[in-house]
This record gives structure tokens, C-alpha cells and sequence, in this order.
């Protein structure tokens, strides 16, 4: 049987999203092992979108603590270097008020981006993540402390950040879990 163009294209358009989801569900979808945890505070409507993300993705070995870790594990692996000259430069500018300045511009972006407190509150509902993790974001938040930001603006960011930039991809997921509930 010999393929045409149009066959042969749709199934390497299928086979590159197979791919996709599963490297996706590699990185973002696995549960850890419990440990010591501690709490970021979250708005009731990111805990909201999250909890219905990993039901729908999860296949019930996924909580939303380890969904959201594996989120901001990647997130500041990804953005290490821009992260630490922000800090650097904020830890100088107590005694040189020009520091901050002389930052790349892409640092600026980065601190605009996810380092700007946005006034919520997050009092009610709380993610449970990796001790290590969140005294991570702690000393981030506290070194660069531009606009005012808190662990929880700063979790929220990125977390959006990355709904938003897989959408497609988290959507596609969830419509195949649909097919397979209806087969």
C-alpha cells in the first residue's frame, strides 16, 4: 500500500503531537515520592484551574503539588542565569543604587514578568510542594524584592505562564482522554 502526501503528512502531524504530549506528560505529569512539604499560597481560581488540569491529564497519579513543582522545577532550571544576575544585581544596588540598571535586558523582562507582586490575596488555598523548592522561590523573592513580589505572585506567574504557553497541548490531551472515555 503505497501512502499519498496528505496521508503521510497528517500521520507525521499525529506522530510530532504523540511525541509532544509524552515528553510533556514525562516532564510535567509524574508524582513524587512524599517528603517534607510546605505551602505556597495560591488564589482560590489558580488551585480552581489546576485541580481541573490534573483530573483531566492526571490519570489519578498526579496531584496538583507535583504538577505544579515540576512547572517551576523547569521553569527556574530554564531561567537560572537570568535569575541569579537578578538577584546579584539586587544584593549590590543596597550599596550601589545604579545595579539594578545595568541589567540585561532580558533580566528587566524576566523581573517584569514574574517578579512583580500583583496585590492578591492568597490566603485561602494553599500548593504543597517540595521543602527545598519553595525556600528556593523564598530566597528569590526576597533577594530581588523589585516590585514587591510574594512567593505566591511569583508561583502564579510562571504556573500561567505555562498553562498558557501548552494550552494547546494540555487541550489536545484532554480531548484524547475524551475519546478513549467514549470508545
Amino acid at each position: 500500500m503505497r501512502l499519498t502526501g496528505s496521508y503521510k503528512s497528517a500521520l507525521n502531524r499525529n506522530a510530532h503531537w504523540v511525541n509532544r504530549k509524552r515528553q510533556y506528560a514525562a516532564a510535567f505529569l509524574t508524582s513524587f515520592p512524599v517528603g517534607e512539604r510546605k505551602s505556597v499560597q495560591a488564589t482560590a481560581e489558580l488551585v480552581q484551574t489546576l485541580k481541573r488540569v490534573v483530573n483531566l491529564i492526571g490519570n489519578g497519579t498526579v496531584t496538583v503539588g507535583s504538577f505544579v513543582q515540576s512547572i517551576v522545577e523547569s521553569h527556574i532550571l530554564e531561567h537560572k542565569v537570568l535569575i541569579e544576575s537578578l538577584r546579584e544585581a539586587s544584593l549590590r544596588s543596597d550599596s550601589n543604587p545604579l545595579a539594578m540598571d545595568a541589567l540585561p535586558h532580558e533580566a528587566k523582562v524576566y523581573q517584569a514578568k514574574y517578579l512583580t507582586g500583583d496585590g492578591k490575596v492568597r490566603t485561602l488555598k494553599g500548593i504543597y510542594m517540595n521543602r527545598d523548592l519553595v525556600n528556593q522561590i523564598k530566597r528569590i523573592v526576597f533577594d530581588v524584592n523589585g516590585e514587591h513580589p510574594t512567593c505566591g505572585s511569583y508561583l502564579e506567574a510562571i504556573v500561567m505562564e505555562h498553562l498558557t504557553v501548552c494550552e494547546d497541548l494540555i487541550s489536545e490531551m484532554v480531548n484524547d482522554k475524551h475519546r478513549k472515555n467514549k470508545i
